[in-house]
């Protein structure tokens, strides 16, 4: 009945004027951080009703952009569906309101490390290496290092010391790690930090790194991307 109501409502009154008094906003805000299966129902329901505003009203994008960003974007309980359509607004935004794709990009720019969504990532990396202009390379390239992380990339395995004894003496010994940080140069060094240093507890909270580690096709993404942002530097020295 909620989604038959919310539909006539909708098409009788127009879509636009709906979002206006942000009525949509709100039941997305709900549905979103409801955990009853039919709440997901309906909050599959109203992202589609965003992709349709998308779609058809463009006076409403800014509004639509402030949605997407604020709660759609780094949302840490997309299931297929709610990413599927999280895409698709995205996209349709991109592509019918060229206007607004830089500030898009921007927002998107501003929340990557806060990305929970491996499939929303590989579309943030597209827009960036597209959207991302000259003057702007350079900070790009340094959220990007700074969500990647410390080189290698790899997992660590914590050991397990032999004996209480061992664990002792190295819960009281000073730990030291060496990791590689961003100069303001651009370029890459070396610092060392004390593992109960806060630096070291939070050295990298971002999930990017995660999923580089874990699939190949954002690690694809990325070089992609990569490859597109040093062109646009290249062109500047030419």
């Amino acid at each position: 009945q909620a989604e038959d109501g919310i539909r006539d409502f909708c098409l009788s009154r127009g879509l636009g004027d709906v979002y206006k008094r942000q009525v949509l906003k709100r039941e997305l805000i709900k549905a979103l951080h409801s955990h009853e299966s039919y709440d997901q129902q309906y909050r599959d329901l109203l992202l589609g009703l965003f992709v349709y505003a998308v779609t058809n009203f463009e006076q409403i994008a800014d509004d639509i952009l402030e949605t997407v960003v604020d709660n759609l974007l780094c949302y840490s309980k997309h299931d297929d569906s709610s990413t599927a359509n999280t895409i698709a607004i995205i996209k349709h935004f991109n592509e019918l309101h060229l206007q607004y794709s830089p500030k898009l990009v921007e927002q998107i720019k501003n929340r990557f490390l806060e990305i929970q969504n491996v499939q929303i990532y590989k579309l943030s990396l597209h827009l960036i290496g597209d959207v991302t202009t000259q003057a702007d390379v350079q900070e790009t390239l340094t959220i990007l290092k700074q969500a990647i992380g410390s080189l290698p990339l790899k997992i660590v395995k914590k050991s397990i010391p032999e004996n209480q004894q061992a664990l002792e003496t190295s819960q009281t010994q000073a730990k030291h790690r060496v990791r590689t940080v961003i100069l303001p140069d651009g370029t890459y060094g070396t610092e060392i930090i004390e593992e109960d240093d806060k630096r070291a507890q939070v050295d990298h909270d971002c999930k990017f790194r995660e999923f580089l580690i874990k699939n190949s096709f954002l690690s694809s993404s990325l070089c992609t991307c990569l490859l597109k942002l040093l062109y646009k530097l290249s062109l500047i020295h030419i």
